[in-house]
Parts: C-alpha cells; structure tokens; sequence
C-alpha cells in the first residue's frame, strides 16, 4: 500500500509531467506559427516554415548552441506524452485530407491512368537516384554499414512521399477539389504505401544480412501476414461492417406501436396499414 510520501511524490511527478509537456507544447507551437509566417512572407507553404523550424529545434542547431537548455525543455520527462500528441495530431490531420479531398475524380479513367503513371514514376526514379547516391557515399556517410544495405535505406527514403504534408500543402493552396490533387494525393498515397513495403523488404533484407535462406524466412513472414490481413481478416471486418450497418438501419426504420408498446419496422407498420 502507497504511504503518504509516496502518493505526494507521485504527485509531483504528474505535476512535473504536465509542465514540461506544455513547455514543449508552448515552445513547439509558437515556433511554428513564426516558421509559418516567414514562410508565407517568402512565399512557401506554412507547413515548409514548420518543418524548418522543427529542425532548428532539435539537436542539429538548437541542442548544438544551448544544449543545456535543450535539455531542459525537452529531455526532462519521457518522450512518451509528446509522442502520443504527435499521432492523435497526425490522425486528425489524415482524417482532415480523407474529408477535404472530392476522390470522385476517380471515376474517370484517364484520371486513374495518371495517378498510376505518376505513381510508378515517383517510386522508380527517386529510388534509382537514391540508391546512387546511397552506394557511392556510403564510406563516408555510413562507413561501418554494408554499402548496398545503406544503399538500399536510403533509396526507399528518397522514394517515400510525405503524405500528411503534401496533403496540408494543398488544402492550404485550396486544389483539394480539383482533379489535379485528387491525382497527386493519390499517387503519393500509392506512393506511400509501396515505399513502406519496400522498406519492409530492405530491412528483412538487411536482418538477414543478405542471407538467401533468412532473407526467404522474413519474406515469407511479410507475405504471411499480409495474406492473413487480405483473406482472414478483411472478410470478417467486411461481415462486421455489413452486419453493424444492418442493425443500424433497421434501429433507424422502426416506428412506434400505436398501441404503445414495442416499436416495430416501418414495413410491418405499412403492410398493417
């Protein structure tokens, strides 16, 4: 059983907790509305002034100049609380994209054509260029790492497409409603969704350290779980749905009695009538 001491210290502990979490919050936010009006005055998106700023603020400029400060702000607690808000902001955000873009652009051929053209060429292209670039710096970026592994991170980095910025760019540049960036969204969330792949494999690849036999093992424990996703758990979502769907419409179609009591369907009640 917690004494006294104990609950007073836990106490403080949550009260520490909140306050560097708001500190951060408080820093984070204000930072980014003067990153986002330099941005604007300059005439880039809010979100570029944002993400510039976030980078001031980690360790590569602010934690190098005041490192002690640094500390302070934002290594006093857990990173855990800041990381929770990010995703619940990172959800809402995505949430946000789902709503303001009119995908029924989609129904036209020639735009489904061209978000798998766009698509295919952001995918291919970057990663040839990164793995370039990733093969010939590798001794001096990374010299303790395989070059083709490194190669390889770093290809699929150049291929993965920001989704969540490239979305508040363009609702910010009001083009969510127009077929040119239901086609960019588009690609870049095929694009994503590749690239994230490709990131599985590489890493399998690189546990496996490019061993034929562990390389199968981790590859086949991918297309395991995504044949178990596709053919088990889809179709008992799908029935979860359907029938969810079902209850809800036959709660919205019943009609009261007239005699009082329980309420029945409104074709019961015509059919009665």
């Amino acid at each position: 059983m917690t004494g006294p001491a104990g609950a007073l210290t836990e106490v403080h502990s949550a009260e520490a907790m909140l306050y560097f979490v708001l500190l951060q919050l408080v820093v984070i936010v204000l930072s980014g509305r003067v990153g986002a009006h330099l941005a604007r005055r300059t005439g880039q998106s809010a979100a570029v002034g944002e993400i510039v700023v976030g980078i001031l603020l980690g360790p590569s400029l602010f934690g190098l100049l005041a490192p002690e400060l640094f500390g302070y702000v934002f290594r006093s607690v857990p990173p855990a609380p800041m990381q929770m808000l990010s995703q619940v902001g990172l959800l809402l955000l995505m949430f946000q994209i789902g709503l303001e873009f009119d995908f029924s652009h989609l129904a036209e051929a020639r735009n489904r054509r061209a978000v798998m053209a766009v698509g295919t060429a952001t995918l291919v292209l970057p990663f040839a260029l990164g793995f370039a670039f990733g093969y010939y710096s590798a001794p001096i970026l990374s010299p303790r790492a395989d070059p083709l592994a490194s190669a390889l991170f770093i290809a699929t980095a150049f291929s993965i497409t920001a989704l969540p910025i490239l979305g508040r760019i363009m609702i910010e540049f009001e083009i969510t409603r127009s077929a040119l960036g239901v086609i960019a969204i588009s690609a870049a969330a095929m694009n994503d969704v590749a690239g994230w792949i490709l990131l599985a494999v590489v890493s399998a690849l690189a546990v496996s350290q490019f061993s034929g036999s562990g390389f199968a093992i981790n590859v086949a424990s991918i297309f395991g779980f995504a044949a178990a996703a596709w053919f088990v758990v889809r179709p008992l979502a799908r029935r979860a749905s359907a029938r969810a769907r079902r209850i809800a419409s036959s709660a919205c179609t019943a009609q009261p009695s007239p005699s009082g009591g329980a309420p029945r369907p409104a074709s019961l009640a015509k059919k009665r009538a």
